[in-house]
């Protein structure tokens, strides 16, 4: 009866397009998304909190607000909601622009524009900063389905991360490397991961979750061997912050997904804090 009346409030929020939460502060925070809603993370005291029901996967801040991606298990689409907030303490968030497939998996905002990794349906939508459509970039050159599911830019390139389903599959991972001037400019890196997620610039190379595989690459080389699914990745200062969640055969398992702060000056994982979901997104909120 519990699942089905958190499932049915999870529906509500997004037909109505509004978001109600208990009072919850911006400032020096960490935020995860995942299958069982969003949460907040204190790296300093250890602690996290659930915000809100419903599964959330991309998560962002334009103009220092809050924004998330939100879908719901029994519906085939979702929206981005923006958080309202009153000296930094938000209190609810409302839907904004278009309708999107539910499987928006990362969502980044660069040079005055958002990317959308449009994952079931193979492209990155753009839009403008009122959330208007303004472009797409289709990743369905070779008519192969990539999953896309994380996304980078640098002042030259767009960074896609095709994670190939390779559970289903047998197809490994790829990166896509496209010209930021020219979308068609498309070149397709090859790598041995499995399921992979995430491309975060690290020292002169990127930070990768070879996810299936349970493991976080340096460039091409292993740098971090866990226990889970890896997904989601944040440095925050001398942090690395990893998302690990169950097996997605495992998920019905008694053991818990968890992030785990590893030390990048000393190289070891110094702690690991148990959350009650599959784990999808991991960002810092810039607000100090």
């Amino acid at each position: 009866m519990k699942k089905v009346i958190l499932r049915l409030i999870s529906y509500l929020q997004i037909k109505l397009g509004i978001v109600l939460f208990i009072p919850f502060s911006l400032k020096n925070k960490v935020f995860v998304t995942g299958g069982n809603g969003i949460f907040d993370l204190n790296i300093q005291k250890r602690k996290i909190n659930r915000l809100l029901l419903g599964k959330s996967y991309g998560i962002f801040f334009l103009d220092n607000k809050l924004h998330f991606f939100l879908t719901s298990n029994n519906l085939n689409y979702g929206y981005i909601f923006k958080t309202y907030d009153l000296f930094k303490i938000c209190f609810f968030a409302i839907k904004v622009g278009p309708r999107l497939s539910k499987g928006c998996h990362q969502i980044i905002n660069h040079n005055s524009k958002i990317y959308i990794t449009n994952t079931h349906e193979d492209n990155i939508i753009i839009l403008n900063m009122m959330f208007k459509n303004i472009g797409k970039i289709n990743l369905n050159y070779d008519k192969k389905y990539k999953h896309n599911n994380s996304i980078h830019i640098d002042k030259t390139y767009i960074y896609i991360v095709c994670h190939n389903e390779t559970y289903k599959t047998n197809n490994l991972s790829e990166i896509c490397k496209i010209k930021f001037t020219d979308h068609s400019d498309i070149e397709v890196i090859k790598t041995n991961f499995s399921c992979a997620h995430n491309y975060l610039p690290y020292k002169d190379s990127f930070l990768i979750c070879d996810s299936f595989n349970q493991k976080v690459f340096n460039g091409f080389e292993e740098f971090i061997s866990l226990d889970g699914f890896t997904r989601g990745l944040l440095i925050d200062n001398e942090h690395l912050i990893i998302g690990v969640s169950t097996k997605k055969q495992k998920l019905k398992s008694s053991k818990q997904s968890k992030i785990v702060i590893y030390l990048l000056n000393q190289k070891k994982i110094i702690d690991q804090i148990n959350i009650n979901t599959q784990i999808f997104d991991i960002i810092k909120s810039p607000i100090k």
